[in-house]
């Protein structure tokens, strides 16, 4: 179930508590269905923003051709965006200090913890066993690729 700021019910979001399960850490779920997926693919995409700064970290997200003015114009001022999909606190329980220098990354990962866990329950019908074994097959995977029109990074400082 949806919580405030868009968490899932964790209670801790540390990834090793031992009343959740295994790095079940604190979730987001985004009410806008096609922020992934088909549907964000048949609109065309849409541009994503990360807030950092002293206190939170806020993400935000509009289909292609919604985004704000100031957004199109490079010249953001995120106090314009109303409330944010995720917001992640920093204070008593995740003190800022644990973020550090970041790096952006643009993956796919096909088979990961969730994925290669349950791939021999949840896609049966593939005729493959394993994740592994689907994603080998290059046919399986040619609808999975990025197009990036553009990476803008901004430091307040």
């Amino acid at each position: 179930a949806k919580g405030k700021d868009g968490f899932t019910d964790a209670t801790n979001c540390d990834v090793k508590a031992t009343t959740q399960w295994d790095n079940q850490g604190c979730g987001i779920i985004n009410d806008d269905a096609a922020s992934f997926g088909e549907p964000f693919n048949d609109q065309k995409g849409g541009t994503f923003a990360t807030i950092w700064d002293d206190t939170t970290i806020r993400m935000y997200n509009w289909a292609h051709g919604q985004e704000p003015a100031d957004v199109k114009n490079k010249a953001i001022q995120p106090e314009t965006w109303g409330e944010p999909y995720a917001r992640f606190h920093f204070g008593k329980y995740c003190d800022a200090s644990h973020f550090g220098n970041q790096r952006v990354v643009f993956d796919l990962t096909f088979c990961g913890d969730w994925a290669g866990s349950t791939f021999a329950s949840q896609c049966s019908s593939t005729g493959a066993s394993r994740c592994e074994n689907y994603v080998a097959n290059a046919a399986n995977v040619k609808e999975a690729y990025w197009v990036v029109r553009g990476v803008d990074i901004y430091n307040a400082q």
